[in-house]
């Protein structure tokens, strides 16, 4: 069933006055062009759109075109454009009597019968210079997060509308994606693949996906072979996974390298992998994680030392064992330095550490987090020079990111040209993350996912490098990475 006329008028006027009220910015950031939906009120009544307003309607025709809407025969026109993330639709809408304005809908719109709803599949609108938003010309400027069609509709809200439609899809100023799959295991093979060509790379490392702890600590291992690092479930391995190896290794022997034991990496997965053929199996791994992050450190300084005849620099990464964020944010650089990530207890040094620490030949240990994530007794009692990467007193996770990308580009560990975007609220999606943004030269910012758009911290950091950045890649899906990133990321580069 339709809504009513009324319905419709009163739902628009009150989406366009209160979707219009931006943000209140932070004082000490100049950010203009920041804006998102805000939450809709009246969702309880929201109804989906009636059947007959042309859903999911046509590719939209070159621009400029003429049509029109009714109240009566024909209340809606649905035009499908395709949209890469990054892409803005700019969109003019012109007409002499009648009120209308323009919507745009989500790819994949998911009500009952592919009709969409307002609550869940409006995510961008138009904006015009009389009362509540309407009036003529509308105005729509829409950035997409995602890649796929979305549907713009040109919506009757009183009289015979006969319009005129000028639009141009603008793409971004710079190189924008998402790199995402369905799930964790298929996210890191999508990272996988636009980090690496077919055939470049016969090395590949294998870590459980249901745990953190190893595939951060595999960080400076994937740098120092140049490899992706692949995720899969502790006891089945992950779909997919085979055929990447395949494509990864062309016709070459595939090294595969496990880290962690048995119960992170089942010896049936092994010798799945093996059974395959042109598949080599090494375990590396200790007792616990800290245990195998010491060993991962050790393969570390040997491949590089005695396989590629590096000067070992003794710089290691000190993080705490029982959490991600922070060793997320310096995956990227502990890749492309090919630095050790050593884990810690806030208030101690494990055993399995303390005895292996010498065997890494470290000179200095950075570590990442405050003293409420490394307390300053370990700091002291790591037997070498310590330096702390972390935000302001009384921060968090995402000012420590923040910092670690300062530092890194800073000391030309790393540049601006590239930054990874993800959110520090869960590990998944980023635990491949560090081989592709470390092997483009960037750094990692972390974003909280409830905030909708970029988060402070990480918007800041763009917008005080925004001449050097060339690159944004969002690591994860839109629960991780929100589509309002998109545009609030662009929004940072502009002067």
């Amino acid at each position: 069933m339709g809504v009513s006329r009324k319905s419709i008028s009163l739902l628009v006027g009150v989406l366009l006055l209160t979707m219009l009220l931006p943000p209140v910015p932070a004082a000490a950031r100049p950010r203009a062009s920041r804006r998102a939906l805000a939450p809709m009120p009246l969702r309880a009544s929201i109804r989906t759109l009636a059947a007959d307003d042309d859903f999911p309607g046509v590719p939209i025709p070159a621009s400029p075109f003429s049509d029109s809407v009714d109240e009566v025969s024909d209340e809606a026109d649905v035009f499908q454009v395709h949209l890469e993330p990054g892409d803005t639709l700019e969109a003019t809408l012109s007409a002499g009597i009648g009120e209308a304005v323009m919507l745009v809908f989500q790819p994949n719109a998911s009500a009952p019968g592919g009709i969409p709803t307002w609550e869940n599949d409006l995510v961008g609108f138009s904006e015009g210079p009389g009362d509540e938003g309407l009036g003529f010309p509308q105005i729509l400027s829409f950035t997409a997060g995602t890649s796929g069609t979305y549907y713009l509709m040109v919506l009757d809200i009183q009289g015979t509308v006969s319009y005129a439609l000028n639009w141009e899809v603008v793409a971004p100023p710079i190189s924008m994606k998402r790199v995402a799959g369905k799930n964790r295991y298929e996210t890191a093979l999508a990272i996988s693949k636009e980090a690496f060509a077919d055939g470049s790379s016969p090395n590949v490392i294998l870590a459980q996906g249901a745990g953190y702890a190893d595939a951060l600590a595999a960080s400076a291992l994937a740098g120092s072979y140049d490899c992706p690092i692949l995720l899969t479930p502790p006891t089945s391995l992950a779909n997919g996974v085979i055929e990447e190896i395949d494509r990864l290794r062309g016709g070459a022997t595939a090294n595969v390298m496990i880290v962690g034991g048995p119960k992170s990496v089942s010896d049936g997965i092994a010798g799945t992998l093996t059974a395959h053929g042109g598949i080599v199996v090494k375990r590396i791994k200790g007792n616990d994680r800290y245990g195998t992050a010491i060993e991962i450190g050790k393969e570390v300084r040997r491949h590089e030392t005695a396989d590629l005849g590096h000067s070992w620099t003794g710089e290691a990464f000190v993080t705490r064992g029982n959490g991600y964020a922070d060793a997320l944010a310096a995956a990227p650089i502990a890749f492309a330095r090919k630095m050790p990530v050593v884990l810690v207890a806030k208030t101690s040094i494990p055993g399995a550490t303390a005895a292996g620490l010498p065997a890494l030949g470290l000179s200095k240990a950075y570590v990442l987090g405050d003293t409420a994530s490394v307390d300053a007794y370990v700091a002291s009692h790591l037997g070498v020079p310590v330096e702390r990467f972390c935000g302001p007193a009384g921060t968090g996770r995402m000012e420590t990111a923040a910092n670690i990308a300062s530092q890194a580009v800073g000391r030309s560990w790393a540049n601006a040209g590239t930054i990874g975007i993800t959110t520090g609220w869960a590990f998944p999606d980023a635990l491949g993350g560090g081989s592709l943004i470390g092997k483009m030269g960037g750094v990692m910012l972390l974003t909280k996912p409830d905030d909708e758009i970029l988060s402070d911290t990480p918007w800041q950091f763009v917008y005080d490098h925004q001449t050097s950045v060339a690159n944004m890649r969002a690591l994860g899906s839109k629960t991780s990475v929100p589509d309002l990133v998109f545009p609030d990321f662009l929004g940072a580069l502009e002067p």
